[in-house]
């Protein structure tokens, strides 16, 4: 069915790019406030008697958002126990400047799906979802790497304890995530 909707979906997509990249510097001002409160949070917890040291922040893609339709992502810090919860402090985030037009765009795949089939199950939509949401998702993982090394700048001059090779990371939850940013602190 992709094959029906391939010209429609690539120029969505080319446009949803370039809305993206124009609202870079929302994404990096409702990054810092999300980030103000993780922040707050582990610099209560380093005050006390286990003084864990911050060596990432990352930001998650929850697969279950795109069945729950929340469209929510994961935004946390941690030490160098990244999966385990004790020491992680994060936070659910719906991007809406990156899903404000995922129901539009759905509609419109619709629309053209049925130009070309007189029935479409339910499945077969919700696939084609699933692969927008990808797609969308792919987005905000490359505006925020565009935007890490701000972001990692803005953590720095917080009071948080760093590690000093402290890391920036973003992909799927609780699977292998790639780096956005990395810079050994003091260098």
């Amino acid at each position: 069915m992709e094959e029906y909707v391939r010209e429609f979906w690539d120029e969505h997509i080319r446009l949803k790019e370039v809305e993206i990249q124009k609202k870079d510097s929302q994404l990096e001002y409702d990054l810092k406030l999300k980030i103000d409160s993780l922040v707050k949070e582990q610099v209560v917890r380093q005050q006390g008697d286990n003084q864990r040291i911050i060596k990432y922040i990352f930001l998650c893609k929850l697969h279950s958002s795109g069945y729950t339709g929340s469209y929510e992502v994961v935004l946390g810090m941690s030490d160098d126990q990244l999966f385990l919860d004790e020491n992680r402090s994060y936070l659910y985030w719906y991007p809406s400047h990156i899903y404000d037009s995922l129901d539009k765009g759905m509609a419109e795949v619709e629309k053209q799906i049925k130009k070309k089939f007189i029935q479409v199950e339910a499945s077969e939509l919700f696939y084609l979802k699933q692969r927008l949401l990808s797609d969308y998702w792919n987005m905000l993982e490359n505006s925020f790497v565009r935007i890490s090394d701000r972001i990692r700048d803005y953590i720095m001059d917080s009071s948080l304890l760093l590690d000093q090779y402290f890391l920036l990371l973003c992909g799927n939850y609780m699977d292998q995530l790639r780096i956005a940013s990395r810079r050994k602190i003091g260098s």
